[in-house]
């Protein structure tokens, strides 16, 4: 079973539960996302995701999407300007879910994703969770970056594929 905790931001990444990326002279602050954000975070997924959902015959389920993002665990990756990023989480009994993670166009080839892929892994070490899990569509450019993080195809779906990584206790890949 697959829940949201909002538990697994608190005391992460410095004494007041933020953590922070610097790129250049830009910092980046990875915060709790709030129903504020609900509207950003929405346009940055749909803009992300409208090509692989057209490519597939599927459309926008605004409804479903909102519905989805209170039941999960939610973080902005946020500039003093804009939202850079999200990432959205579940965590399950035997594994910690990685629901989303989105990047603004101007920020994708930084690090960002790689950054936001290893918060997670720690986060999924400091709660016990063993292996970190995701969906990606196939045709996602992403999927190069999931496999140079170490994560592997564990089963097809139609367009997509499951993805994992094991980890120990401590949030550090196995071999």
């Amino acid at each position: 079973m697959l829940h949201g905790s909002r538990q697994w931001l608190t005391g992460i990444g410095t004494a007041h539960g933020h953590a922070s990326l610097h790129l250049g002279r830009t910092r980046l602050t990875l915060r709790p996302a709030t129903p504020a954000d609900l509207a950003d975070v929405e346009q940055l997924v749909h803009d992300n995701m409208r090509p692989y959902l057209t490519d597939q015959g599927l459309s926008w389920n605004s409804e479903q999407f909102r519905r989805r993002f209170q039941e999960a665990d939610n973080a902005c990756l946020v500039s003093s300007a804009a939202l850079v990023a999200f990432l959205s989480l579940l965590h399950a009994d035997d594994h910690l879910h990685v629901r989303e993670l989105q990047v603004s166009t101007d920020f994708r080839g930084q690090g960002v994703g790689t950054w936001l892929i290893r918060h997670a892994e720690a986060l999924a070490g400091e709660h016990g969770h063993k292996p970190l899990r995701l969906n990606v569509m196939k045709h996602n450019p992403a999927l190069r970056l999931y496999r140079r993080l170490g994560f592997r195809v564990t089963a097809e779906t139609p367009g997509g594929l499951v993805m994992e990584k094991r980890l120990d206790t401590t949030g550090h890949p196995t071999l």
